[in-house]
């Protein structure tokens, strides 16, 4: 098993490169369901971000 240590002044960043590249996974989620089922498509969106919570505010305190 492998360790990993991450200072804690780098975590602010990293967490919003991680939400950033989510929201990017949405719109091509969105995308995809546009070809596949375009009437879900934005709802398959709104599910994902609502249980995922990708879009909301980072909360770091």
């Amino acid at each position: 098993m492998s360790e990993v240590e991450i200072r804690l002044e780098e975590l602010p960043g990293l967490l919003a490169t991680v939400q950033l590249r989510l929201q990017g996974f949405l719109c091509l989620v969105h995308a995809w369901a546009g070809e596949i089922a375009p009437r879900a498509a934005d709802r398959l969106v709104t599910v994902l971000d609502e249980h995922f919570r990708i879009n909301g505010t980072l909360d770091l305190g």
